[in-house]
C-alpha cells in the first residue's frame, strides 16, 4: 500500500450535519436552539465551530 506523506497533522477533519449537531447530547436545549438558527442545511461543522457559532450568538448586540 502507498501512502502519502502526511506531516503528522490529520489530513481532513470529521465535520457533522445541522440535525447530527441538534441530536447530539453534547449540547444543551438552549444551545441546540441556537444551533438550530445559525448553522446551515447541507454544511459540515466540528464541534469546536458550532461552539464558536453558539459564543458569536450569546455576545451579539440587540438593536
Amino acid at each position: 500500500m502507498n501512502k502519502a506523506p502526511t506531516s503528522g497533522k490529520i489530513a481532513s477533519v470529521e465535520g457533522y450535519g445541522k440535525q447530527q449537531m441538534i441530536a447530539s447530547n453534547r449540547f444543551s436545549a438552549q444551545h441546540k436552539d441556537v444551533l438550530a438558527a445559525v448553522l446551515t442545511d447541507g454544511e459540515s461543522y466540528t464541534i469546536d465551530a458550532a461552539l464558536r457559532r453558539i459564543q458569536q450568538f450569546e455576545k451579539r448586540s440587540v438593536k
